[in-house]
């Protein structure tokens, strides 16, 4: 990870929401991102917050982005890192996925 990417989520990590009762879901705690009751956003959430994001981009630059969703972006994600020729149990760990053959 780049130093400038470590920092930038140290420093958005400090400025979160510090809840009394850290949420943990499936085994997983520090979330970054925390919605206004301190939980970790919903897929659903986070889709909505991204296209908005879309939405205000493509109204100020030209070619617009078409058809670019989280899902597109963490499909990017694994085929640079197949790209990058991790090995495939790297990719899995860093895919969230639970056999390399699904990475």
């Amino acid at each position: 990870m780049l130093p400038g990417v470590a920092d930038s989520l140290r420093e958005a990590m400090e400025k979160r929401p510090h809840p009394e009762v850290e949420p943990n879901i499936d085994g997983y705690s520090g979330f970054i991102f925390l919605n206004k009751h301190a939980l970790p956003y919903s897929t659903g959430q986070v889709q909505y917050i991204f296209s908005k994001i879309l939405k205000m981009y493509n109204q100020t630059h030209t070619p617009p982005l078409l058809k670019l969703s989280p899902h597109v972006l963490r499909h990017t994600f694994g085929a640079t890192l197949t790209a990058l020729c991790l090995p495939p149990v790297a990719i899995q760990q860093l895919m969230g996925h639970a056999h390399p053959s699904t990475a």
